[in-house]
């Protein structure tokens, strides 16, 4: 099979690697906002022993995988996994869209997770919706589950992850991608609850880190339980996400990895406890990638217009609002309050 990832951070390097260990034709799209690491991947073709070590350092790499600068991959790939942080997505998204025409048997797949900022929609139904109304294609599918690039990649390890499509051929190729690689994908048709499940879990993550720099390791698995069985569920409900789709490896089970993990959502929460100003905050997230960051906005933007109430999203987002700049300890507060309401 012969399969194209887009994406050449660490996650879409991962998946790249664990790909290429089954003897599957790979090629991995490097992008090119970063023209020194572009060179670096690309010079990768010469080495005897190939790493990214930007972004997986350590990591050896297959002799197979093929880097590229192009999109022509996509003209003969069996699977198109876009594996780009989530505001770059739409630039990649729209060159392999613009393969349908030459490549129409080919299956997309979106490994990112997060929301559309122009549309406020979660970006797995953003991008699905496009195709399927610009191009008549259909083969489209969102992955998303509880995966660490570094555990993704280690041969020992094993995952069950979640891959969602309205197109049950879709959902069938790349679990034949999948076979032997130690992954796990368990289908459904939810394409909006999966969506929306990694965007969610990204943004409640924080209050997690929060909560752990303010209280130590005390009452966090009830602050997880709690979130999701509240706010959560509130969200899920609102897209119109099947009741199951809640304790799914796109839900539950990512949401306690990345909680309990060293993930960029947790460390960003533990930020925010320091007391730092709201400028430092605004300058800490135009300097580094913070999904959970961009999903919060977006999702506290979403509950102010239809009415949702969320008092602890409500609560990370005044903390990271320029003109409220509330206190982090405001954040436990909020948690005992919506603890002795839900009794």
């Amino acid at each position: 099979m012969k399969i194209f990832v887009v994406g050449n951070g660490a996650f879409g390097t991962a998946f790249t690697g664990k790909m290429a260990r089954q003897r599957h034709a790979t090629y991995q799209w490097c992008s090119t906002h970063d023209y020194p690491h572009l060179k670096q991947m690309l010079e990768l073709q010469r080495m005897p022993v190939k790493e990214n070590k930007l972004y997986l350092p350590g990591v050896e790499l297959s002799n197979s995988i093929q880097f590229t600068d192009s999109f022509e991959p996509a003209k003969i790939a069996d699977v198109v996994l876009l594996a780009q942080p989530t505001k770059f997505i739409w630039q990649s998204f729209y060159a392999v869209a613009g393969m349908i025409k030459e490549n129409p048997k080919m299956t997309i797949a979106l490994l990112s997770k997060g929301f559309d900022a122009g549309s406020r929609r979660a970006l797995g139904a953003a991008l699905e919706d496009y195709l399927r109304s610009g191009f008549k294609f259909y083969r489209f599918a969102v992955i998303s589950g509880p995966t660490f690039a570094r555990d993704l990649i280690a041969p020992e390890k094993k995952h069950t992850i979640s891959v969602a499509s309205y197109n049950l051929g879709a959902i069938k190729k790349l679990k034949e991608m999948a076979q032997g690689t130690g992954l796990t994908l368990r289908g459904t048709t939810d394409l909006s609850g999966v969506s929306w499940g990694g965007g969610l879990k990204n943004a409640y993550t924080i209050g997690y880190g929060l909560l752990e720099k303010r209280l130590g390791k005390e009452l966090l698995f009830e602050y997880l339980l709690l979130s999701l069985q509240t706010e959560i569920k509130k969200f899920l409900e609102f897209a119109g996400a099947r009741p199951e789709t809640l304790w799914s490896p796109a839900v539950w089970e990512d949401y306690y990895m990345t909680a309990r993990g060293d993930s960029r959502n947790r460390r960003f929460g533990q930020f925010l406890a320091e007391y730092h100003k709201p400028e430092e905050i605004k300058e800490h997230t135009r300097t580094n990638t913070v999904e959970g960051y961009e999903a919060m906005m977006i999702l506290w933007e979403i509950a102010q217009e239809n009415g949702l109430d969320i008092p602890l999203l409500h609560c990370i987002h005044a903390i990271c609002d320029s003109e409220h700049g509330a206190s982090p300890g405001t954040f436990v507060e909020c948690f005992n309050r919506v603890k002795a309401l839900s009794g």
